[in-house]
């Protein structure tokens, strides 16, 4: 049985061999490096800055995933359009009384957290929660 080596052809220029380059050493590290898991990239989803440190706080975990569903079927981006409407997201998520409540005051922390100065809404929403 013979055996045969076959020799391929040595690429003319760089452009033919990308990866090949004569001016690195072996302790030379690159200038920008960024780690990212396959993960992040492929199931990346609209996900509201403080949305899930809000339903966290307010004992609501379980629920962040349905959340960001409603978040993305309504368009809602930031957490005062989910605070405007605290109703539907709520109904949406089936939580009772109680937890509507709790779910109101962690957004405002969230919101307040992020931005002091946005706590507009607070007396307009706990007025229309109330009811």
């Amino acid at each position: 049985m013979d055996s045969m080596v076959y020799v391929l052809p040595m690429p003319l220029c760089d452009a033919d061999f990308p990866f090949h380059r004569m001016d690195c050493s072996l302790d030379e590290q690159p200038v920008y490096r960024k780690w990212i898991k396959l993960v992040d990239v492929c199931c990346l989803s609209p996900q509201i800055p403080g949305l899930t440190d809000a339903l966290k706080d307010a004992g609501l975990a379980a629920y962040i995933s349905k959340a960001e569903q409603w978040c993305e079927s309504t368009g809602a981006a930031f957490l005062e359009e989910v605070l405007e409407e605290i109703h539907a997201i709520c109904e949406f998520l089936e939580l009772d009384k109680v937890s509507r409540f709790t779910l109101y005051m962690a957004l405002n922390k969230q919101i307040f957290l992020a931005r002091p100065n946005a706590l507009q809404h607070i007396e307009s929403a706990s007025t229309s929660l109330s009811h």
